[in-house]
C-alpha cells in the first residue's frame, strides 16, 4: 500500500492534563468539542482536525493523520511511525508499537465500508507514558468518528461540485443558444469554459475546413504547434482525439507527450474530439495550461466535451442548411418529412397541405415568387415542433394549459429557425410564423386581426385547419370532409378569412355540407395540435 506522509501533523508538548480540566469531565468535554468540530468540518480540514483532538484527547507529544497516497513513507523521520500506519490501514485494527528508548506509538484506521480505508492517525507519547486501554477505545471512537465526518464530507462536497458543474454546464449551453455560426458557437464556448476553468489557452480547429477559433493567451512556440496541427487533414487526427476526451494536469509526464509540446511549455491539457453524429471526427477543442496545476479543474473534463458537443451541433446545422438550399424542393420535402417522422399523427399532412395550399393560391391569383413562398411555407410550417419536447407532441390525451402554452410557441420558434435560412422569402416567413393567427385577433403568436395577418398565412390557416379536422389524431377521430367543411364555413369570419374559405369551398365542389351537433367550439377543438 501506497502511503503519503501525513502533512497535516500537530504537535504538542506533553501535560499531564491532555484536554485542560482534570478527571472525567474534561475528558467528556473535549470529546464533545472534537465531535463538534469535525461535524462542521470540510474535508480538506478534517484530517488535521483529527490529528489535533487525538494529540489533546490523549496528551500525546504529537500526531499525524496519514492517507493512502504518493509513496513518501517519512513520518517525524521515525520510519516506525509510518510502518504502524501501514499495519493499522492493512489489518483495519488499531496497532501499537514501542520502540526500545524512543516514543510509544499508536495508531488508528478510519474505514469505510464503501470506499476502504481513509487514512490512519498515528499518535505518540513519551516511552514513560504507554498507551492504555483507555487511550486505544479513545482513539478507536475518534477515528470511528473521524472516518463517519470525512465520508460526510466527501459526500457533501461531492454534491456541491456536481452542483457547481451543472451551472457550468448550463451556462455554458445558455451562452450558445442565440447562435447558429459554427465560429459563433466556437468562440462563446472556449471563452466561457477559460472563464469557468481558468485555462491559459482555449482554441477549437476543423483542418478538413481550415477554420477554427481561439482565445487566451499563449507562447510563440506553442502558437506554431497550432499552425502546423490546424494544417493537417481530419482523417489524420490523432488517435488520442478518438478515443474521447482526454485530460491531464502533468501532460509532459504522460508516455505519448509530443516533446514540441513540452518544450512550448504545455503543463496541463484537456483534449475533446468534435465528433459528428456519424462517428466522423470533424475537429478538436483545446484546453491548456501553461503553468504547474496540483490537478485539473473537477469540471474540465465535461466542460470540453459539452463544448465540443455544442459545435458538432451547429457545424451540422450549417450542414443541413446548405443542403436545403442546394436542393430547395427535395431539401424542404425533407424537412417536412423528418417533422411527420417525429409526429407520427401527421403522417403525409405535409405533402397534402402543400398540394392544397398551391391550388388555394392559384384561386386567389397568387403567382409566380409569392406562389412559391408559399409553398414553402406549408413545407417549413411545423418547423418549431423540432424544438417541442416529446412528452408534449407525442401525448395522446388532452394537454394541460402548461403544455399547451409550450405547444403554442412553436410558430414563433420556426419562424425564428426558418429566418435563418437566406434563400426564404417574406411570405414563407409569415407563413411559418402567423398561420395560427385568427381573423378576430384572437390567434397566436402576435394577436394579428383581419387583413393586416398576411395573405400566405390566411390561406395556410385554412388548408392546415381542415387536413387537421379530416386526419385521425390520438385524441380524436377523423371528420368527413363535409363535416370539415360545416366547421370552416361557421369559423369565417371569426377564425378565418371568409374570402379565403369561400374560394377553399370552390376546391371540393361535391364536397355535401353535413350538419353537425357535436360540432367543437373554440380553437382548440378546430385546430388540435395541427
Amino acid at each position: 500500500m501506497k502511503l503519503e506522509q501525513g502533512v497535516w501533523r500537530r504537535e504538542r508538548a506533553l501535560t499531564a492534563d491532555p484536554v485542560g480540566g482534570s478527571g472525567l469531565s474534561a475528558l467528556l468535554g473535549g470529546w464533545s468539542a472534537a465531535c463538534r468540530a469535525l461535524h462542521a468540518a470540510g474535508p480538506e480540514d478534517l484530517p488535521g482536525l483529527l490529528a489535533d483532538y487525538a494529540t489533546r484527547l490523549l496528551g500525546a507529544s504529537r500526531a499525524a493523520f496519514v492517507s493512502p497516497a504518493r509513496s513518501e513513507p517519512v513520518l517525524w523521520g521515525e520510519p516506525g511511525a509510518f510502518t504502524l500506519a501501514c499495519r493499522a490501514l492493512e489489518t483495519g485494527e488499531v496497532q501499537g508499537l514501542s520502540p526500545g528508548g524512543g516514543e510509544v506509538l499508536l495508531a488508528a484506521p478510519l474505514l469505510d465500508s464503501a470506499e476502504g480505508p481513509l487514512g490512519a492517525v498515528v499518535v505518540a507519547r513519551g516511552a514513560n507514558r504507554p498507551f492504555g486501554e483507555r487511550d486505544v477505545h479513545l482513539l478507536t471512537a475518534l477515528s470511528t468518528a473521524g472516518a463517519a465526518a470525512l465520508g460526510r464530507a466527501r459526500a457533501v462536497q461531492a454534491a456541491q461540485d456536481r452542483a457547481e458543474e451543472f451551472r457550468m454546464l448550463a451556462e455554458l449551453s445558455g451562452a450558445t443558444l442565440s447562435l447558429t455560426e459554427p465560429a459563433a458557437v466556437a468562440q462563446a464556448s472556449l471563452e466561457a469554459c477559460r472563464a469557468f476553468l481558468g485555462a491559459d489557452h482555449a482554441a477549437y480547429y476543423a483542418p478538413a475546413r481550415q477554420v477554427g477559433a481561439e482565445v487566451g493567451e499563449a507562447p510563440g512556440p506553442y502558437r506554431a504547434v497550432l499552425s502546423a496541427q490546424r494544417e493537417r487533414r481530419a482523417a489524420g487526427m490523432s488517435s488520442r482525439a478518438r478515443r474521447g476526451v482526454q485530460a491531464t494536469h502533468a501532460y509532459p509526464q504522460e508516455p505519448d507527450a509530443r516533446p514540441e509540446l513540452i518544450a512550448a511549455g504545455v503543463r496541463g491539457v484537456v483534449v475533446a474530439p468534435v465528433v459528428l453524429a456519424g462517428g466522423e471526427v470533424e475537429g478538436v477543442v483545446n484546453l491548456v495550461w501553461f503553468r504547474d496545476l496540483p490537478a485539473l479543474p473537477r469540471a474540465a473534463r465535461a466542460l470540453a466535451g459539452r463544448a465540443a458537443e455544442l459545435i458538432a451541433r451547429a457545424v451540422e446545422r450549417e450542414s443541413h442548411l446548405r443542403a436545403v438550399e442546394a436542393t430547395r424542393e427535395g431539401g424542404l420535402l425533407a424537412l417536412g418529412l423528418a417533422l411527420e417522422a417525429r409526429d407520427l399523427e401527421t403522417s403525409g399532412h405535409t405533402r397534402r397541405v402543400v398540394a392544397l395550399a398551391t391550388r388555394l393560391g392559384e384561386v386567389l391569383g397568387l403567382r409566380g415568387d409569392l406562389l412559391e413562398e408559399l409553398r414553402q411555407g406549408a413545407y417549413l410550417h411545423d418547423l418549431g415542433k423540432l424544438t417541442v419536447p416529446d412528452a408534449v407532441l407525442l401525448k395522446p390525451g388532452k394537454l394541460t394549459a402548461e403544455e399547451w402554452i409550450t405547444m403554442r410557441g412553436h410558430a414563433a420558434r420556426g419562424y425564428e429557425l426558418a429566418r435563418q435560412m437566406p434563400t426564404l422569402g417574406t411570405e414563407t416567413l409569415h407563413v411559418v410564423r402567423h398561420h395560427h393567427e385568427r381573423w378576430d385577433g384572437a390567434g397566436y403568436p402576435d394577436g394579428m386581426a383581419g387583413e393586416e395577418i398576411p395573405l400566405g398565412a390566411r390561406i395556410f390557416a385554412v388548408v392546415d385547419v381542415y387536413d387537421a379536422l379530416t386526419s385521425e389524431r390520438p385524441y380524436k377521430r377523423a371528420w368527413t370532409p363535409g363535416e370539415a367543411l360545416r366547421e370552416l364555413h361557421a369559423q369565417a369570419g371569426q377564425h378565418f378569412d371568409p374570402q379565403v374559405v369561400e374560394a377553399f369551398f370552390s376546391l371540393l365542389p361535391g364536397t355535401r355540407l353535413v350538419e353537425r351537433a357535436d360540432s367543437v367550439a373554440g380553437s382548440g377543438g378546430q385546430e388540435g395540435r395541427a
